[in-house]
């Protein structure tokens, strides 16, 4: 039973509170109008969802946790945000597949599951042209009026591009562009190594030449003493991030904008002068700038526009061949293999020459045939060094499902992530049995291993019609280096021919020590920008200090790449 003390107490709160508030309404009146307007805030920020969508994974922060994780990891927030929930809410086998993500007002889907993966990508009700609109302009750093003539040209420039990278025209790219690199591995003499003092910023510069020297021929902006240092894309490259996200580029970004100007200071003055019309010009440089000038568009302005070609060209090339360098390199036995599987490819293709002892001829349209383990490991260091997030936004209202019965409503208006640097390593996606090699016996652990034979042994089923084909499905589904469905890299090809085709010549005819003859040991990989997709060295490869020298038995050889 209560005592009288308790029992009266209530009264007394009230008749105290009741003389407070007539003693001082305003105190009473500004408490409830904040505590109102935080309701009311929270509530137009918070995106309302449906039952049928994914279910939400709310931040730890109300309202903008989500953003600044993503803004503070980076690259590296989906992979942390999967594995958090993993941990929380689901057992290693069974991991989530879709999760809804509050922005703030806005929602984004994160899908690491392939099979929905797939889903997504066959929709025609997600597209990358919004951030293709979004994203244009502050790259390009031209004015709103400048820039309304760019939505109309989106799809030509697409079929434009997707006809000049097949074929001949691709062709011609893989050529200039390996005849270039060919030139550099010709130059390093016997018993004199080429003396390498950050090998990532000695492939930066390779790449950046021969990609620009395919690209626009004998007038190359790039070319010494026409306006451009190589350094200057990469400096562009480093601040895009803060350019697209219009985060003070003026104050924290002065690099980048002013290699960003001398590009396209440069390019404007190659199209003004009409170089684009040489014969040696890439036919995808010719049909954008054909395009544009269609357009109304001319001069220095196109110049502006153009920066994105060369940019995305070397952006993901210079950092994949430097990554398949190194993982090679550091690996003697892995490298004996590939010599052997190459010898029959070099054999057939050795002549003798009369400029030197011997003329090795690789032809850049059957490597894909005659160099199977060394496509293999190109494809291996992807999977390990992609952190390509695909983007989509979700147009209209559309279901995707899992293959097994589940299904997800996608809403309009939100923003789809899907996870490679998650769907990558998988362990349930990438299983190896050991059959392919006498290397190693029984199934390995491939989330910190290098296994090329991964890649071998799907290959080796899908050819013999044996293994599963429904997981053959899902592993190509999660692969997604190059991004995937109609949004795929229209350049992909171009940069296998130049990496592949340069790997066989440093393969089998030079060695790359560490400058003491030791075996150079793997760097490590920074934190990756969202804006990047593919990981780069720490500290921009400092300390990958390396020799390339020419091989004992090999230093007469002429190397020459033909399409």
């Amino acid at each position: 039973m209560a005592s009288p003390s308790a029992c009266s107490f209530a009264p007394r709160f009230i008749d105290a509170l009741v003389d407070d508030v007539g003693s001082s309404p305003t105190k009473y009146v500004v408490v409830a109008a904040v505590s109102a307007a935080v309701l009311l805030i929270r509530w137009a920020l918070t995106p309302s969802v449906d039952s049928r969508e994914p279910p939400v994974m709310k931040p730890t922060i109300p309202i903008i946790g989500h953003i600044i994780n993503m803004l503070t990891q980076q690259g590296e927030f989906h992979v942390n945000f999967f594995l958090s929930q993993t941990r929380q809410k689901h057992s290693k086998a069974h991991p989530m597949p879709i999760a809804t993500l509050p922005l703030a007002n806005k929602k984004l889907y994160l899908i690491t599951s392939p099979a929905i993966m797939a889903s997504a990508m066959r929709s025609k009700n997600l597209t990358f042209e919004p951030f293709e609109l979004e994203f244009g302009q502050a790259v390009a750093g031209v004015t709103h009026a400048e820039f309304q003539v760019i939505p109309g040209l989106l799809h030509p420039f697409v079929k434009s591009m997707s006809a000049a990278m097949v074929g001949d025209h691709l062709h011609r790219m893989n050529a200039s562009a390996l005849q270039y690199i060919g030139a550099q591995l010709n130059a390093i003499d016997a018993g004199r190594p080429l003396e390498v003092e950050n090998l990532y910023l000695w492939v930066r510069d390779l790449v950046t030449m021969a990609t620009t020297e395919a690209l626009y021929g004998e007038h190359n902006p790039w070319r010494e003493g026409r306006g451009i240092e190589k350094q200057d894309i990469w400096d562009f490259d480093d601040g895009m991030m803060l350019i697209v996200t219009k985060l003070f580029p003026a104050l924290f970004a002065r690099k980048a904008l002013a290699g960003r100007r001398r590009i396209q200071k440069a390019l404007g003055a190659y199209y003004a002068a009409k170089h684009d019309l040489s014969p040696d010009t890439a036919k995808v440089v010719q049909n954008r700038a054909a395009i544009l000038r269609e357009h109304g568009v001319a001069g220095a302005l196109m110049g502006k526009f153009e920066i994105g070609l060369p940019h995305v060209a070397v952006m993901n090339t210079a950092p994949t061949l430097f990554w398949l360098i190194a993982q090679l390199a550091s690996r003697p036995d892995l490298l004996t293999r590939l010599r052997a599987s190459l010898a029959p490819l070099i054999t057939a293709s050795t002549t003798p020459s009369p400029s030197c002892g011997r003329t090795i001829t690789i032809s850049l349209s059957t490597l894909e045939t005659t160099a199977p383990l060394l496509v293999a490991c190109h494809r291996e260091s992807l999977r390990h060094i992609s952190a390509q997030v695909v983007m989509r936004r979700v147009i209209a209202d559309t279901v995707v499902t899992d293959g097994a019965g589940a299904s997800y409503l996608l809403t309009a208006g939100a923003d789809v992530h899907m996870a490679g640097s998650v769907t990558h390593n998988l362990p349930s996606l990438w299983s190896w049995s050991g059959s392919t090699t006498t290397s190693a016996a029984g199934a390995v652990d491939v989330m910190g291993a290098f296994v090329p034979d991964l890649f071998l042994e799907a290959e080796a089923e899908a050819k013999d019609g044996g293994g599963d084909e429904s997981a053959r499905k899902m592993r190509r589904a999660g692969y997604v280096p190059f991004g995937g469905g109609k949004h795929l890299c229209p350049g992909r090809n171009f940069a296998f021919a130049e990496i592949v085709g340069l790997m066989v010549a440093l393969v089998v005819g030079y060695d790359i020590t560490d400058g003491d003859g030791a075996v150079p040991a793997l760097p490590r990989a920074a934190k990756v920008e969202l804006a990047h997709g593919i990981r780069v060295p720490e500290r921009e490869g400092a300390g990958t200090r390396v020799e390339i020298g020419r091989r004992a038995g090999w230093e007469d050889v002429e190397w020459v790449f033909v399409a």
